[in-house]
């Protein structure tokens, strides 16, 4: 619908503004610092696609500390 278009656009004008982490590249950590918590190289990709998808939610999360942090748990 349109409120939700205009909101979806209203929200990427934010991540772009405030340059937030909208794609893998953008996460702090990268496919080697997560290899140690992945069996497969698909595993790899679901844990930084999960990454990146709470670091869209609370952008001051994309520390490497921090990430590395979060698969420890």
């Amino acid at each position: 619908d349109a409120g939700r278009a205009v909101m979806a656009r209203e929200q990427k004008k934010m991540i772009l503004a405030r340059n937030d982490a909208y794609t893998i590249g953008m996460l702090a950590v990268t496919g080697n610092d997560v290899r140690p918590y992945a069996l497969t190289g698909p595993d790899i990709g679901r844990i930084l696609n999960e990454l990146l998808e709470k670091v869209m939610q609370r952008p001051e999360l994309n520390e490497k500390e921090i990430l590395l942090s979060m698969l420890n748990n």
